[in-house]
């Protein structure tokens, strides 16, 4: 029996690297993604608890990058699915990524958390690098709608989630394309030097992508939550 869960989609700031490494050295080798994942059963989903952050094994290393734990309990607040317009509805799922940031500050990307309602799968990455947001508008072109979110510069586009099945021993599987999503990056200081939080939000039936107004409405309310986040002066 296999379980199936849409991982994080691309980040446009992780393509804008992508691109820049192409043109500098001719390709990149992709990081594989490790994820720890609790998954309610479909058949009895009506009858399940409501899904919970999974714990680290180990205590957290202390450090200046955030977890994909971290990012599963700040992204999974108690009014998650009001702010997704759909109050009432229970988590069925949660997935974390296992990747550690880069220390560098040059990583395509950074860690992710995702959590699934029965509406919509929403997913809150971080990335990492030093290329300044307004670079990546330019490489994304007439993809890129820009929006400012609470002074800080952001922008959105159409992406795809990536599916991921994993054998029942989670030691074979494969990825195909998932779900059509929509993107929302958005710069954590106003100088839009680079690092962002990139909130992705699909329909968990798969159908069309949503438009930017539930982001627009989750990322003002849960941003200037988040650890890293600078304020505007």
């Amino acid at each position: 029996m296999s379980g199936e869960s849409q991982a994080r989609p691309k980040s446009a700031s992780a393509w804008g690297q992508a691109v820049m490494a192409v043109v500098l050295i001719g390709g990149f080798g992709a990081a594989l993604l490790f994820f720890q994942h609790t998954h309610a059963d479909k058949e009895h989903a009506h009858a399940a608890p409501a899904a919970t952050c999974s714990k680290p094994s180990k205590p957290p290393v202390k450090s200046p990058y955030l977890s994909g734990a971290q990012l599963c309990e700040l992204l999974y607040v108690p009014d998650l699915a009001d702010l997704l317009g759909t109050p009432g509805e229970k988590a069925q799922s949660t997935t974390t990524s296992g990747s550690t940031p880069p220390t560098d500050d040059k990583g395509l990307s950074g860690p992710y958390a995702q959590v699934s309602f029965p509406t919509w799968t929403v997913n809150l990455a971080v990335t990492y690098h030093n290329l300044p947001m307004a670079q990546t508008v330019k490489i994304l072109g007439a993809d890129a709608r820009q929006h400012t979110v609470l002074g800080h510069p952001a922008f959105s586009y159409a992406d795809r989630a990536i599916r991921i099945s994993l054998g029942s021993d989670s030691s074979s599987g494969g990825s195909a394309p998932g779900a059509p999503s929509t993107v929302l990056s958005v710069s954590m200081d106003p100088q839009g030097s680079g690092k962002s939080f990139d909130l992705a939000l699909w329909h968990t039936n798969g159908t069309l992508p949503p438009d930017d107004t539930t982001l627009l409405h989750l990322a003002t309310t849960l941003l200037p939550t988040l650890p890293g986040w600078t304020p505007t002066t």
